[in-house]
């Protein structure tokens, strides 16, 4: 009888020990995505910064788009 209970003792914490370890792992999972598509996002905003730095503005013209709402395209002029 005694081995029984100590047997169900020890089921229920590995169960909940693999709860926890399951868990962290989703977490950990998830933490790392959001890091990379931040570090994605943040590489990406530097290069399009560089960019606008990099544009000669007399050689830019606004060009009208309908339908699109309330964005503006640009078009470089070679």
């Amino acid at each position: 009888m005694e081995l029984v209970v100590s047997i169900s003792i020890l089921g229920i914490l590995g169960l909940v020990s693999y709860g926890i370890v399951a868990l962290n792992a989703n977490t950990f999972k998830s933490v790392q995505e959001n890091t990379v598509q931040r570090w994605d996002t943040r590489k990406v905003m530097e290069l399009l910064g560089h960019d606008i730095q990099m544009m000669d503005p007399n050689k830019l013209k606004v060009v009208p788009v309908t339908g699109v709402g309330n964005k503006l395209f640009f078009h470089a002029e070679n």
